[in-house]
């Protein structure tokens, strides 16, 4: 091997921490974000909450669908089963929107947690809002399901 090449060889090898340590200043911070990341195990902990509150919300939004049926089946109302169907889709739609809002948040708070231990997260920065006017709109819907079905026809 020729005597040049071994010599430049050498001289990389020698610099190369701060050939490596150059590089790294003069890269942009999301790709450093990502190099800088190491996702560690998941929490336990963290895990059983999202699970209980996932059941949590589907059992509440069935016993709420369940209310509205047992209104509709105690009356005898002569729009039972539209009423049945009326509370099973509101039901499923208040269900999915409360599951999206809680994995949104947990996700949220997994990744802003990881981002504040690694140093390049920012503590002050907001979680996402929750759905209030889809969750207001449901609410109204859900009170005129009730009332409907409470109703008795003459």
């Amino acid at each position: 091997m020729p005597r040049g090449m071994c010599r430049e060889r050498e001289s990389v090898h020698r610099c190369c921490g701060s050939l490596v340590s150059y590089h790294l200043n003069k890269m942009p911070i999301a790709l450093l974000q990502l190099l800088a990341r190491a996702d560690g195990a998941d929490n336990t902990e963290s895990t059983l909450r999202l699970v209980l509150l996932l059941t949590a919300s589907i059992a509440g939004c069935a016993i709420l669908c369940a209310i509205v049926m047992q209104f509709a089946r105690r009356n005898s109302h002569r729009h039972g089963p539209i009423l049945n169907a009326l509370a099973i889709v509101w039901g499923l739609l208040a269900a999915g929107s409360t599951i999206l809002a809680i994995v949104q948040q947990w996700a949220w708070e997994k990744q802003h947690m990881q981002d504040v231990m690694s140093g390049y997260g920012d503590v002050h920065e907001a979680a996402p809002a929750y759905p209030w006017a889809v969750w207001s709109a449901l609410g109204a819907g859900y009170v005129v399901l009730v009332i409907w079905a409470a109703v008795r026809e003459r």
